[in-house]
């Protein structure tokens, strides 16, 4: 049934309460009926919007008043929800040449897991506040509020956005004047602009893309800069030196380039080193991780049983995300295995 302000109401409860859970600003402004009705009771997720709501004069709660736990058992759940890939049942399915995948990306689902387990408690608290209650939701709290009650209705019909998770992103500085500011820009943008410079870079340095004949010494994701004294007196040191940053260029500005021209240091070349057979133990990798992920996903129960909070099972809601993040990372570490395999047996 529609109500007053156009907006759908169950019609089996239409003369309950109905409460609005709204979690951007964005939806808000997108239903400014919301706002109108004073039948409805509006509780707000963010921030941002808590203050436009307050200069609008527009009462409503915000949902940190629902919280229903602790800060310490929020950080215990989260903690528990993260060290999944511990579970001896599924340790053969995440293992790949005695690397745990699952550990891999720990800190990601961890960082992923903070604000979903944030809003996941405050929902729960306000369905247990508001029983028997009407809901109207932004998306993303429809399915943590569809958990806890049989009458809720969603804000919007709007596909959601991909989640950006920790890494999908990185944060570069930015020096203007005197002042350094952080841009975040995406991987996948950083990495071609990453290769780029490397190849140019290369034009210019190419004896040090060598690959030395005797054993050396690898530096992962050193900082050049910071390490400026370190390179210099690599001169007086009779081993090889060579920079390995997957991550972080090893030069970036004319000090960087400067202090590897000067030293007695080597850069690794992928291209070099990124041959037919490396394409194909990544290629065969990939598609060994692949088959046990879903292997791994048919372990239904046990999904059901960790992932849960109370009495509710989140395995549904969480799935999603995490087979995502997990489809993406498996694929990614498989490749760096690989070629981490192919440094070592070169530079050995």
């Amino acid at each position: 049934m529609i109500g007053k302000n156009g907006l759908k109401v169950n019609k089996n409860i239409e003369e309950t309460k109905t409460i609005v859970l709204v979690d951007s600003i964005d939806d808000f402004i997108k239903h400014p009926k919301i706002s109108k009705n004073s039948e409805f009771e509006i509780i707000t997720f963010d921030f941002k919007l808590h203050k436009l709501l307050q200069s609008k004069k527009i009462t409503h709660k915000i949902s940190d008043e629902f919280m229903t736990e602790n800060i310490n058992d929020i950080q215990e759940l989260t903690r528990k929800f993260s060290y999944w890939y511990k579970e001896m049942k599924i340790l053969d399915q995440i293992h790949y040449k005695n690397v745990n995948l699952g550990r891999l990306f720990y800190p990601e689902f961890h960082y992923f897991l903070v604000p979903f387990l944030k809003k996941l408690i405050e929902v729960y608290g306000i369905c247990q506040k508001y029983q028997n209650c009407n809901y109207i939701t932004s998306p993303k709290l429809f399915e943590f509020t569809k958990l806890f009650s049989n009458s809720v209705e969603n804000l919007s019909l709007e596909k959601l956005q991909s989640e950006n998770y920790l890494y999908d992103s990185l944060k570069i500085p930015v020096k203007i004047g005197n002042s350094t500011y952080s841009l975040r820009i995406p991987k996948i943008l950083f990495k071609k602009f990453k290769n780029i410079s490397e190849k140019f870079i290369k034009l210019f340095l190419n004896n040090k893309h060598t690959i030395p004949t005797k054993p050396s010494t690898l530096l992962v994701e050193f900082d050049t800069i910071r390490c400026k004294k370190f390179f210099e007196a690599s001169n007086n040191l009779s081993i090889n030196l060579v920079h390995y940053g997957r991550r972080r260029p090893t030069i970036w500005n004319k000090e960087s380039f400067s202090i590897v021209k000067n030293s007695n240091s080597l850069l690794v070349d992928i291209d070099k080193i990124y041959d037919k057979n490396l394409k194909n133990s990544v290629y065969q990798g990939q598609l060994f991780a692949k088959e046990n992920l879903n292997k791994l996903l048919q372990n239904h129960e046990f999904f059901e049983n960790y992932f849960s909070f109370k009495e509710y099972s989140l395995w549904l809601i969480l799935k999603p995300f995490f087979v995502d993040l997990i489809t993406k990372r498996f694929s990614e570490a498989i490749s760096e295995i690989e070629i981490t395999k192919k440094l070592f047996n070169l530079y050995n």
